[in-house]
């Protein structure tokens, strides 16, 4: 694979690749990751075979061969040109099988389409002509390309990234979600790890984000890793609570962020407020 580095402030020993329209890989150099940390290093050793059994979807996505920890991630963003603002929806970090499913949000339990579509179309913020509330795997394809293609109605263009790339199992505790890999690596690490991640995603911002346009946080790591650290309050429920989770980010005035709800609360009175305000254009 002909890995490329990232912007300068990224650290060292982070690669990054797009291999799909929709599929990113990352490798992630371990022995530098862990340099001078000896303890932090064999803590994540003890850790890994339990982490990488935790979800039988990791197999193709996740893989190591020796101090190269290699991993695919997921960003779907159309790249050629378009008339409408573009909002950016940023998630916390991925799902093994939505990754293998090409797809954000394939579904979840057993097959059933993913509850964050439902409040994304009911708000009006974008709507698909897929068949809503179908088994969701039939449609997951056609919805990747329809999100490619801007195959949908929306007032924006919408782009959808991870602000942690790797992806964590969403049902098998204590690794789901980014907690999963906060135990994984360690603090220390995870704070490299978020600077490479800063850096990918201020690469996808300024080609996707150019001239402008909205970022919205679904995950509190997220709205305080891209909010203006100066003038922005840190992600608290009770300013979400409020309505006023809202100012600009660390790209910029042209590029403002707006926080919602985790997925988990897709259907809270709280989820359809931000969206609604949103699509409608009242929130800024």
């Amino acid at each position: 694979m002909n890995k490329i580095s990232l912007l300068p402030e990224s650290p060292v020993g982070f690669y990054y690749e797009q291999i799909d329209k929709s599929i990113e890989q990352i490798i992630i150099d371990i022995d530098t990751l862990y340099a001078h940390a000896g303890a932090a290093r064999d803590s994540f050793e003890a850790k890994w075979d339990g982490f990488l059994r935790s979800d039988q979807a990791y197999q193709g996505v996740i893989w190591r061969e020796g101090n190269k920890l290699s991993y695919l991630s997921q960003a779907v963003l159309p790249w050629h040109q378009y008339d409408k603002l573009p909002l950016l929806l940023v998630f916390g970090n991925p799902a093994p099988y939505s990754i293998q499913q090409k797809t954000p949000f394939a579904f979840e339990g057993k097959g059933r389409e993913h509850r964050l579509w439902r409040a994304l179309q009911g708000s009006g913020l974008i709507r698909f002509d897929d068949g809503l509330g179908r088994p969701a795997q039939p449609i997951n394809l056609a919805r990747k390309e329809q999100l490619l293609a801007r195959a949908y109605a929306s007032p924006y263009t919408v782009g959808f990234i991870q602000y942690f790339s790797m992806p964590t199992t969403p049902s098998a505790p204590p690794w789901t979600g980014i907690n999963g890999l906060f135990r994984l690596f360690g603090t220390a690490a995870m704070k490299k790890i978020e600077c490479f991640e800063l850096s990918r995603i201020s690469m996808q911002v300024s080609r996707f984000m150019a001239h402008g346009g909205i970022l919205l946080a679904f995950q509190k790591d997220a709205f305080n890793g891209l909010r203006d650290q100066a003038s922005v309050p840190a992600y608290s429920y009770a300013h979400l609570a409020q309505g006023i989770l809202a100012g600009r980010s660390r790209f910029g005035s042209d590029c403002p962020l707006i926080g919602a709800p985790p997925t988990r609360m897709a259907h809270s009175k709280d989820m359809k407020k931000v969206l609604t305000a949103v699509a409608a254009g009242t929130i800024l």
